[in-house]
């Protein structure tokens, strides 16, 4: 569904529209695509599905170089191999089909291209020599020749640039010759007779030759840069010297001037609009009618001396648009209407998060007089995903009372509603409408992002499977994970798997790639991966698979970069060491199991020795294996302990190894089976503490904000608790400050590492006694720079005495 007030008018089709080359004519809109083929096709529209078609067809591997129009008469130029030729079509108003204008040679280039009185001006540059530019007149009748409107310099090594502008019945455009550093003003009214040099604007000067010239219409006069030599002038003129005449930057005792790039100018209702300069006011938006007294400032935005920096300055219609810095709010879009009122957001977007206290909005009005009677604006809310149900105002409209004058504000609430269903976060926009034509409001709305509190994981079970040819087929689970438990997925969430090697692709198959966990699905919800197997009784290496895990949806925050599956060849005999996910063991008796089988029946017995190569952090609980023709179809097992020791050692890593099988089949016996990396983790003092590296919570040798989250969500599921009991397998390093307790301050520690010089990403390598110091740091100002932790239960942190960083995530 499109949002209210828009309406979608190209149906997807296997094309691809080209940006930034539309144009509108006779109130109907025009488009280029590229289709599959590869052809450049022109499309027309009149703003609905019904009324939009294609017009015109041009060769495979055309380029469109422009497309421009004024009222009556569009130009486009067409870079066609089939034709050999670069056509510069045109349209007007009374013409069926769209013609060609001019045919010129292929591969040249049209630049810098306005259509001004139903004729195109541009640079025209050659095709062999791409140095020599010239600004050209092209009429719409083919029987017109081009105009060359002054004569090029065939020597210079960069090529020229051009600007074009109306000003009464004249064209008026500027050339800048980097190579020769001169900025030249011409004038033409379309005659190679009515053609003339109206005198050098600067000459060595480098802010007009890398910004260009300011230059703008206004009726019948011509308002355009001069550089004096000490800084920029604005100028007027009816194209007479007598009268041309200086309004900004006269320095006879005058303190305004112009920045020295301000290129940008607008020209709305008679007005020409600019970025002009005080001492006392900074930088800020200037308007002139072309007269000195009718030229000033038009608002100090950013009050003060500092700099608003208008630029980005856009007519719509009666109205200017513009980008400007306030020093509360930053940059943000303003707008400036011949309108007796106008009402606009004091922001342009922000967040806020599922159940957060409401927060308020402002708009401010803007009055040339102060109201004479009330002013009523309604609110109205547009998504494509959010409903009503999922936020809340509390008003739908804002009265400026009579008598109300400019800067007058009018505030409403607006809170995300707290449910339990994972939608991902969603946006709203807020508009403010009017219904009274004397009024303007914004034409920017609100944007404001409802962060979801729900979330939800896809998580691997297991993470990893090791499997033999012989067996078929491999099996692994996608398994979704919410947060809170209770809640449920509001739409379908989808996950796809890419194989990434597919030079193996003779051995192994992907049965299903796409798979999709329907909404109302709920914690614990499961989908079966299977990989199947080609056994081709032949020896090859074993290798590993990995296959990429993409989410398609939005709705979840998280899911596994990739699996792996070991796919290990049965076709020649070998012993494989099977192990968990995670190998380790602990001083206060916890245990690794490993498994060891073999790939193929021996005919003799299979002896299999083990040791541990450090025997002070763990043993095994055998010495050997035995396999035998009668029992070798199934896998056996031994167990790794930790060994307990006086010291708080950490996590210390221990290897145990296979020696050489012992076996009267010669093809087992000197066989050496891979040995195994086991951790040995000093729990005597506190179980749940990473000794090695205290922040890293996951035990994955980086400190990141999922180190955070696994924090808070416990905290979420259980509450505070003493954590001195054993740690039991699955469970995280929660305890951070290593106080025995799981608590806020834990996450705060984690939080406060994340934003410190180390940052997000790292891999401290500290002692079991770092970061003790901060068991105490409970207060202070929280500044959160990570978007990963928003979707977290802050109103836990907010019991707490720390500053809760809410409203200023909202800015």
């Amino acid at each position: 569904a499109s949002p209210d007030g828009m309406t979608r008018i190209l149906s997807p089709l296997p094309s691809q529209p080209i940006p930034d080359l539309t144009f509108e004519l006779g109130g109907q809109f025009y488009f280029f695509v590229r289709d599959s083929e590869q052809r450049i096709q022109l499309w027309e529209s009149d703003g609905t599905a019904f009324g939009t078609m294609a017009r015109k067809t041009f060769g495979v591997g055309a380029e469109v170089q422009f497309a421009e129009a004024d009222e009556s008469t569009a130009f486009f130029a067409i870079n066609d191999p089939d034709a050999r030729a670069l056509n510069v079509w045109t349209f007007e108003l009374t013409d069926a089909q769209p013609r060609i204008a001019k045919e010129l040679v292929l591969n040249a280039n049209v630049t810098e291209a306005a259509v001004f009185g139903g004729a195109l001006y541009a640079g025209l540059q050659s095709a062999s020599n791409l140095s020599l530019r010239m600004p050209v007149r092209i009429a719409s009748d083919p029987n017109v020749e081009i105009l060359l409107l002054s004569t090029p310099n065939p020597y210079l090594i960069i090529p020229p640039r051009f600007q074009f502008t109306p000003f009464g019945d004249h064209v008026a455009y500027i050339v800048t010759n980097s190579a020769v550093s001169r900025t030249e003003l011409w004038m033409t009214d379309g005659t190679a007779a009515g053609t003339r040099w109206y005198g050098d604007l600067a000459e060595n000067n480098l802010d007009f030759l890398t910004c260009g010239v300011p230059i703008a219409g206004l009726g019948d006069r011509l308002l355009y840069g001069y550089h004096n030599g000490d800084a920029v002038e604005l100028r007027v003129t009816d194209g007479t010297e007598e009268g041309t005449v200086v309004i900004v930057g006269d320095y006879q005792g005058d303190a305004e001037y112009l920045p020295s790039c301000f290129i940008n100018l607008a020209t709305v209702n008679n007005q020409v609009y600019f970025p002009g300069y005080t001492p006392e006011t900074g930088i800020e938006l200037w308007h002139s009618d072309g007269t000195p007294q009718g030229t000033g400032m038009v608002a100090d935005i950013n009050p003060g001396s500092g700099d608003s920096h208008p630029s980005a300055l856009k007519v719509e219609g009666d109205s200017l648009v513009f980008l400007a810095y306030e020093e509360q709010h930053g940059q943000e879009w303003w707008l400036l209407s011949d309108v007796e009122a106008s009402v606009s957001f004091t922001e342009t977007s922000f967040a806020i998060n599922e159940g957060d206290d409401a927060v308020t909005v402002e708009a401010v009005l803007t009055v040339s007089a102060p109201l004479a009677e009330d002013l009523t604006v309604s609110l109205v809310v547009s998504s494509e995903l959010a409903t009503s149900a999922d936020y809340g105002l509390s008003r739908t409209s804002l009265t400026f009372p009579a008598g109300s004058a400019s800067g007058a504000r009018q505030s409403f609430t607006l809170q995300a509603n707290d449910d339990m269903w994972v939608e991902g976060d969603e946006w709203i926009a807020l508009d403010l409408v009017s219904s009274t034509p004397t009024i303007s409001c914004t034409k920017f709305p609100l944007r404001v992002r409802l962060q979801d509190a729900d979330r939800a994981t896809v998580s691997l079970q297991p993470a990893s499977t090791q499997v033999l040819e012989r067996t078929g087929s491999a099996i692994t689970n996608l398994v979704l994970k919410t947060d809170p438990a209770a809640s449920r997925l509001e739409r379908p969430a989808h996950v796809r798997l890419h194989p990434i090697d597919a030079s193996v692709a003779d051995r192994v198959f992907l049965a299903e790639t796409t798979f999709t966990f329907p909404g109302d699905s709920q914690d614990g919800a499961m989908r079966s991966i299977r990989l199947d197997l080609f056994d081709n009784s032949d020896p090859d290496p074993d290798f590993d698979l990995p296959i990429e895990v993409d989410a398609q949806t939005d709705n979840l925050a998280g899911y596994p970069r990739s699996i792996f599956f070991r796919i290990q060849d049965d076709d020649h005999p070998g012993v494989d060491v099977l192990i968990p996910d995670v190998s380790e063991t602990s001083e206060q008796g916890r245990t690794l199991t490993v498994h060891v089988q073999l790939r193929q029946m021996p005919t003799a017995p299979v002896i299999i020795r083990m040791r541990s190569q450090d025997e002070s952090e763990g043993v095994t609980s055998v010495s050997e294996l035995v396999f035998t023709p009668e029992n070798a179809d199934q896998p056996q097992s031994f167990n790794v302990l930790g060994v307990d020791d006086d010291e708080l050692d950490g996590k210390r890593s221990y290897y145990v190894a296979f020696e050489a099988v012992a076996s009267d089949d010669e093809s087992y016996g000197g066989i050496f089976p891979q040995g195994v990396w086991v951790d040995n983790v000093d729990d005597d003092d506190a179980p749940f503490r990473n000794l090695g590296i205290s922040h890293d919570v996951n035990q994955d040798e980086v400190v990141s904000p999922i180190d955070a989250l696994l924090i808070i969500n416990e905290l979420n599921r259980n509450g505070s608790r003493d954590l001195s009991s054993p740690r039991q397998l699955g469970d995280w390093y929660w305890d951070v400050n290593g106080d025995n307790q799981l608590s806020p301050i834990d996450v705060l520690l984690v939080i406060n590492f994340l934003n410190s010089p180390n940052g997000a990403g790292e891999s401290p390598k500290s002692s079991a006694e770092s970061f003790v110091g901060d068991r105490n740091a409970s207060s202070g100002e929280l500044d959160i720079s990570s978007r990963d932790l928003l979707f977290a239960g802050w109103e836990l942190l907010s019991a707490s005495s720390v500053d809760n960083p809410k409203r200023r995530w909202q800015r």
